[in-house]
């Protein structure tokens, strides 16, 4: 399928963000943004899945991966920013944005802080400054968080040892990282291996006090449909507090569904079932890929 994904740069301001597309241009448009420690690669098996039927694109978060030039300022409002802008030059409309991890709470950043939005699709992931944000932050599994926020540590220790730290999310967190393929682990690591993108990683943790600040000062009502999946795995969770949050927060719209058999990263783990829940929800049929070769 690879030989299928068309790759390029897109210039947005002083970034160069780098877009990975399937489908065909004009169909329904389907944005997805990856979170830590991953890339656009994380989506590699849904954009084989939408192609049929969307125009399916993921994009290196600025700063990572193929994505060069300004980084932003980590803020998950300025990151949106960026995204904005991509749609802007790549002439999208009725957008469905979905977002995993770092790209989910961009998601949120999106419907909170700019027009035009169709509908959003956040997975596996508490916002800042939204409940159960806080609760989620004092999980002792959500150790990350703190340690990646911390000025200049971080950065000294994991230069070198990017392998055995991401391996951590994949293998502990993830609900199964047998599925997270060794390419995919040795390309996540290419993406964070310079000292830029690691710096840049650490910022979106070191930004979160900021994007709190920012989500709780918008209070206006946003009425574009929202979608919360979560990984069913590990069991003991429960889908309720993140849509109580959405509602107190002022997404008016908002659905919440499982993704079975799967983890934190749903979308690698059960691309099919992953991708069948954004499509049903974004109004778009799913269509079984041409096989070649």
């Amino acid at each position: 399928m690879d030989d299928n994904l068309r790759h390029r740069q897109v210039q947005v301001g002083d970034s160069s963000l780098h877009v990975v597309e399937a489908g065909t241009p004009g169909a329904p448009p389907v944005v997805f943004v990856h979170g830590f420690p991953t890339s656009w690669v994380t989506y590699r098996r849904v954009l084989e899945l939408a192609a049929p039927s969307a125009h399916a694109i993921a994009v290196d978060l600025p700063g990572v991966g193929g994505s060069l030039g300004d980084p932003t300022d980590g803020t998950k409002k300025a990151i949106a920013g960026k995204l904005y802008g991509l749609f802007e030059a790549l002439g999208l409309r009725d957008v469905t944005l979905v977002g995993s991890d770092v790209g989910g709470m961009a998601a949120f950043a999106y419907l909170r802080h700019f027009p035009g939005l169709a509908r959003a699709v956040i997975l596996h992931v508490v916002i800042p400054g939204v409940f159960p944000w806080e609760f989620g932050t004092r999980d002792p599994s959500m150790w990350h968080f703190h340690f990646n926020a911390m000025p200049g540590l971080p950065e000294a220790l994991v230069a070198g040892r990017e392998r055995q730290f991401f391996d951590h999310w994949y293998d502990n967190l993830s609900g199964d990282g047998s599925r997270i393929s060794e390419q995919s682990r040795q390309e996540y690591v290419r993406a964070y291996q310079t000292e830029g993108a690691r710096r840049t990683a650490f910022s979106w943790y070191r930004a979160m006090p900021r994007d709190v600040a920012e989500n709780q000062a918008a209070t206006t009502d946003v009425t574009t449909p929202l979608l919360y999946l979560h990984g069913a795995k590990p069991a003991g969770h429960s889908l309720d507090p993140h849509v109580k949050g959405f509602l107190e927060a002022g997404i008016r719209n908002v659905s919440a569904a499982w993704v079975p058999d799967a983890g934190h990263l749903a979308h690698e783990q059960n691309p099919e079932a992953y991708w069948s829940l954004v499509a049903d929800f974004a109004g778009i049929p799913v269509r079984s890929p041409e096989r070649t070769g």
